[in-house]
């Protein structure tokens, strides 16, 4: 394994910390594929907390609980597929919206995939679904009927696509990867096994895996050959990872660290709390972060606003723009 030496560098200047309804938004980059955040058309954002399904037409300033049908209950996750959005609870089954969010029922399939999911993704035809214990499985029905996708026997925690094909992160064993829809697996990432990989974020071929127990990991060839990035918090610390354009966030239970330069170099980024980060976004120029409560940034992560107008329920798991 080539490994190489990242350096930190901590952001000793002032932070600026204000509520959601201050300064407009800016233009940046757009968002990668990422597994806590299921992208779409972007005029709603959705928030699945430990106490139901938020939803915010307005960038985070203000935010209406929508969960009529499905909660309140301990959500993990949002997948679309079609017309439905899809989220994914802890222990009571899979749930889907084909009018916004407004109401919810229960998807029809039977079997794993309809009672846990803790990461969804869209990759081509199939809406995949990280169901652990079990593993990995797709529907291409909208949630009709779901189909084990193979994951090698392991247990499935995290999913994301790039150009260079999809992944998913597992319990002690580390990355998988398939250019072929799933049809067909290579596995890579030997040094994380033996952990969970809580969090995956892909971009093209930049790849990066959010560890339980041996830290982060990056990959610069579409997660073929990984090197560790141990100077981003200790190394039990790490729960998800995120791409927006050329920049990249990892969330922490120390907080969220940032780097513009594809992972070499890490910036701790001040103004937001020291906890447990489980998710981010991009949306209309602004990065959301799910830090405790949900916290935006229109600059790269330099500054945040705490957006929490409506919002209750902690903690916040995962993100879906649709």
């Amino acid at each position: 394994m080539i490994q190489y030496c990242c350096s930190l560098t901590l952001l000793l200047s002032s932070f600026l910390l204000v509520g959601c309804n201050g300064s407009d938004p800016v233009n940046g980059p757009n968002g990668g594929s990422n597994p806590n955040t299921e992208q779409h058309a972007g005029k709603y954002l959705f928030a699945a907390t430990g106490d139901g399904i938020f939803r915010s037409s307005d960038d985070g300033a203000s935010w209406t609980e929508m969960d009529s049908g499905a909660g309140p209950k301990d959500f993990r996750c949002f997948g679309t597929q079609g017309n439905y959005i899809f989220a994914g609870s802890e222990g009571y089954g899979m749930f889907r919206s084909s009018n916004n969010g407004v109401s919810w029922d229960t998807t029809n399939a039977q079997g794993p995939a309809t009672r846990i999911a803790v990461a969804m993704l869209q990759y081509g035809k199939r809406l995949y679904a990280a169901v652990p214990p079990w593993g990995l499985y797709a529907t291409t029905d909208a949630g009709n009927s779901w189909q084990y996708a193979g994951s090698g026997g392991f247990e499935v925690h995290s999913l994301a696509s790039s150009s260079a094909g999809l992944f998913m992160g597992t319990s002690d064993n580390g990355v998988w990867w398939s250019t072929d829809s799933g049809g067909s697996w290579g596995h890579s990432g030997s040094g994380m096994d033996g952990s969970i990989v809580n969090g995956l974020a892909a971009e093209g071929s930049r790849v990066l895996a959010a560890t339980s127990t041996n830290g982060l990991w990056r990959s610069l060839n579409g997660a073929r050959v990984w090197e560790p990035v141990s100077s981003v918090a200790p190394s039990d610390a790490q729960f998800s990872a995120f791409f927006d354009g050329a920049h990249a966030y990892v969330g922490t239970v120390y907080g969220v660290f940032v780097s513009s330069d594809t992972g070499s170099t890490w910036t701790y980024a001040t103004g937001l709390p020291s906890s447990t980060t489980y998710a981010f976004a991009a949306n209309h120029g602004y990065v959301f972060a799910a830090a405790g409560y949900v916290y935006r940034s229109s600059d790269n992560g330099t500054t945040w606003q705490v957006c929490n107008n409506g919002l209750k329920g902690t903690p916040i798991y995962a993100f879906g723009v649709w």
